[in-house]
């Protein structure tokens, strides 16, 4: 009887009994156990949806937490600036997550009787505070939020804080962590700490360079090295009286960093930083006035070493034309000699001598052939054609009537 008893009771999922007479404290602890147990289970299931919305829990949950009861808040906090993964890893917002106690937020949230899950956000430097209430609330309280955000503020970072709605239904979490992104993205502040939540206004026409602007941007590109220095400092300046928010400020570094290597021609641009890099390893304007002052200085040096080089390529390979015009030259030819390719040859020789190699060669076959019909014009075309470079006669008169305008016959008959 006592067995059977035990396995009936087993099916319902009951671990403990009580025996008669009921103590009535015992009774409220069983309560208070069960009441913590099925709040766990459901905390638990709770962050593994929110896990799953963020894309960092891969098994498809079907059944949906039911929130009625509950309040869930979603506060977004980005240490720095907003940073692509594959930049971020070593990023000082990344530094700062990795070195923060969190049981501060968790200590914070107690004292306003809610709980607090953590999680990793879309970006490397964010941290997603899931902020439970076990009982409905309407709002989160500001005193809250303003404890959290004090807890997170250091002297070494700037700390974005974006604050949700009550999440009423699972369903709801997509879309309250999109308008929270956009949000943050739009309104974030370079270099400032603050506190923004779903009534701040969307920001638009952030991306937009006006030609006001590229003007005093161009400035900066075509100011030359020796007031570098002094013109990023005066550019720097401005972004912090404007208060720049760090999607225009990005933008506007990307313009510079991509109109100067155009303006310096530097053709390998692969292990030049780009402008998110520069800005997410900065914490502040005078972090980013040095980036800036020492990234322009490496691409000046790196204009110096490339056309420095360049040039003495380009001289090399038009003595060696001066000499060999006369020979059954290829690209292949040049790529046995000096290591490049046709592309990068024939952009390196035009852009310093306004004209393309099997051009430049051409020219010096038709100016010698001029000067030997001159010199001699008794002399075969053939042997003219052979003394200049073509096996071909035919060919050669051809060339020679494009370059000039008239077959070498009718040069030599009207000279």
């Amino acid at each position: 009887m006592i067995f059977e008893y035990a396995r009936t009771a087993m099916t319902f999922g009951i671990r403990d009994y009580m025996l008669k007479p009921i103590d009535n404290q015992k009774l409220i602890d069983n309560f208070s156990e069960i009441k913590l147990e099925l709040e766990t289970k459901e905390v638990v299931n709770i962050s593994n949806y929110i896990q799953m919305h963020l894309g960092l829990f891969h098994n498809e949950i079907t059944k949906e937490p039911d929130l009625s009861c509950r309040s869930l808040f979603l506060l977004f906090a980005h240490a720095g600036s907003l940073t692509k993964r594959i930049y971020g890893e070593l990023s000082p917002g990344c530094q700062y997550w990795s070195d923060y106690d969190f049981t501060r937020i968790t200590d914070c949230a107690k004292e306003f009787d809610a709980e607090v899950l953590t999680f990793p956000g879309k970006y490397p430097n964010e941290r997603v505070f899931a902020v439970l209430f076990h009982s409905p609330v309407s709002n989160i309280d500001p005193l809250l939020v303003e404890k959290i955000f004090s807890n997170l503020i250091s002297d070494k970072i700037f700390i974005n804080l974006t604050v949700s709605q009550r999440i009423e239904k699972a369903e709801d979490l997509h879309e309250q962590s999109r308008q929270l992104n956009e949000i943050m993205l739009t309104n974030s502040v370079f270099g400032s700490s603050k506190i923004l939540d779903t009534s701040t206004p969307l920001i638009t026409d952030i991306t937009f360079i006006s030609e006001k602007e590229r003007n005093r941007l161009e400035l900066l590109v075509f100011s030359g090295f020796d007031q570098l220095c002094s013109d990023i400092e005066k550019l720097v300046k401005y972004w912090q009286e404007n208060e720049y928010l760090q999607i225009k400020l990005l933008n506007e570094l990307d313009y510079i960093l991509v109109s100067t290597c155009k303006y310096l021609k530097i053709s390998n641009t692969e292990n030049i930083v780009t402008a998110e890099e520069l800005l997410i390893n900065s914490v502040s304007y005078n972090d980013l006035f040095d980036g800036l002052c020492i990234e322009f200085e490496k691409l000046y040096n790196k204009f110096h070493d490339e056309h420095t080089g360049a040039k003495k390529l380009v001289d090399t390979m038009e003595q060696y034309l001066i000499e060999n015009y006369n020979k059954n030259l290829t690209y292949e030819t040049f790529y046995n000699l000096f290591g490049y390719n046709q592309k990068y040859i024939t952009s390196l020789f035009k852009s310093a001598k306004s004209i393309s190699p099997s051009k430049y060669i051409t020219r010096l076959r038709m100016e010698q052939a001029k000067f030997l019909l001159n010199k001699n014009p008794e002399t075969l075309l053939k042997d003219v054609a052979k003394l200049v470079g073509y096996d071909d006669p035919l060919h050669f008169s051809k060339v020679f009537k494009d370059y000039y305008g008239q077959s070498p016959s009718k040069y030599i008959d009207t000279h």
